[in-house]
């Protein structure tokens, strides 16, 4: 039996519809992205960051694993993408500055471009790392953007800037609508009850994690992009308590830093002196006293020279002369060198305990219900001449 004309026909167009659309979900699942490198910035010499600008229409994508020593991220950034590579080992040197690559990887039927390898393309002051060729153009291949000037490594005029952040867990807003500067060299004190928003607006900072709504930049970026320059302190101290205050630092300093790293403003022996604590003490920090702990605590995120810190009721459990050398001791952090020229260091805290951090502060946020109802600001901070401050009169005593 002869099959109809009209059947062939639509079998036909069925068919050939068919082929195209695997053939554009093959061609989808292949593309490949030219980036350009905007920013280099090395951490201790053993962990390297490179951020990197995305030209076309390319969703942000989840974190791709390469080898055993490297990843890539890639985060939306307006129209464009950022893509953050780190690595325990250097990259070719092909990946500096205003050098050019080709992002290879897959574009899903998510919507999402995992890339899972990068490739050389040079810019003229760049030699091509040992046998790497600069990829050919293809069609697929989108072409690549402006060149940029090289991204100053000053430190922002403003340290964090949120606009319309709001923080929504189900149905709770725990921040509500924030829209805030930080000016950079400075301290924010946070006021406000338990549940007000504090914490949250830190986490946020931190880049623990994201918005609801709004926008928010810090040190000029995403929060996420910024971690390696951003030390967060919680109201928990997050110590092994059967480790030494030594053995904390040092451990929390190679997670940072990468194996055998030692701290950049100095080594962990000295930001246990700057708080006040003996770094030769062979007690482990599961039987100091909560004040000794938050000390230690303290220490632990200061020895990563953060650039933004990030205290969350860092005088809890702290008698009142105690709380007072601590406040002390951050308005001399502020002024302590960086090892980046031209960085500045700002400081974000909260607490209840307004008397206390209110000679510190340049600028005094009180919030309520995830609301900031209130911003005052001094022209200085009102502690006395900083000084090498030590946190309780005895470093081995209990706090």
């Amino acid at each position: 039996m002869q099959k109809s004309p009209i059947r062939i026909i639509v079998a036909s167009v069925i068919l050939v519809a068919v082929v195209a659309w695997l053939a554009i979900s093959g061609a989808q699942a292949n593309k490949s992205y030219y980036v350009t490198i905007s920013e280099l910035q090395g951490m201790g010499g053993k962990a390297y960051t490179r951020h990197l600008r995305v030209a076309g229409n390319v969703k942000a994508g989840s974190i791709q694993r390469v080898g055993t020593s490297a990843h890539f991220t890639l985060m939306e950034q307006g129209k464009a993408l950022q893509v953050a590579y780190q690595g325990s080992e250097p990259p070719p040197d092909a990946f500096k500055d205003d050098a050019q690559a080709l992002a290879i990887g897959t574009y899903g039927r998510d919507g999402v471009f995992h890339a899972t390898a990068l490739q050389a393309k040079c810019a003229s002051k760049y030699a091509p790392a040992p046998g790497a060729r600069p990829p050919a153009a293809t069609a697929s291949v989108v072409p690549p953007p402006p060149s940029r000037q090289p991204v100053s490594v000053t430190t922002p005029a403003a340290a964090a800037e949120l606009h319309n952040v709001s923080k929504i867990f189900g149905t709770f807003a725990a921040v509500r609508n924030a829209t805030l500067t930080l000016p950079a060299g400075t301290a924010t004190v946070i006021l406000g009850e338990n549940g007000a928003g504090k914490s949250t607006v830190l986490r946020l900072l931190a880049g623990l994690t994201e918005p609801t709504q709004g926008t928010l930049k810090v040190l000029g970026d995403f929060p996420q992009l910024q971690r390696g320059r951003v030390a967060y302190m919680s109201h928990a101290p997050m110590l092994y308590d059967e480790l030494t205050a030594m053995e904390n630092l040092n451990y929390f300093a190679q997670l940072h830093m990468g194996p055998g790293a030692c701290a950049c403003q100095g080594s962990p022996e000295m930001a246990l002196r700057s708080v006040g604590l003996d770094p030769h003490l062979k007690r482990p920090v599961g039987q100091y006293s909560q004040g000794m702990r938050q000390r230690t605590s303290l220490a632990r995120v200061l020895q990563t020279d953060p650039e933004l810190l990030l205290l969350d009721e860092p005088f809890s459990n702290l008698d009142v002369a105690s709380a007072s050398a601590m406040v002390e001791l951050l308005a001399d952090f502020l002024t302590w060198p960086h090892h980046t020229p031209g960085a500045r260091r700002t400081i974000v805290l909260t607490t209840h305990q307004h008397h206390l951090a209110e000679p510190l502060a340049h600028l005094t946020l009180t919030m309520r219900q995830g609301t900031i109802v209130s911003q005052v600001s001094t022209n200085e901070s009102r502690v006395p001449h900083p000084r090498e401050a030590r946190v309780g009169s005895n470093a081995g005593e209990s706090a």
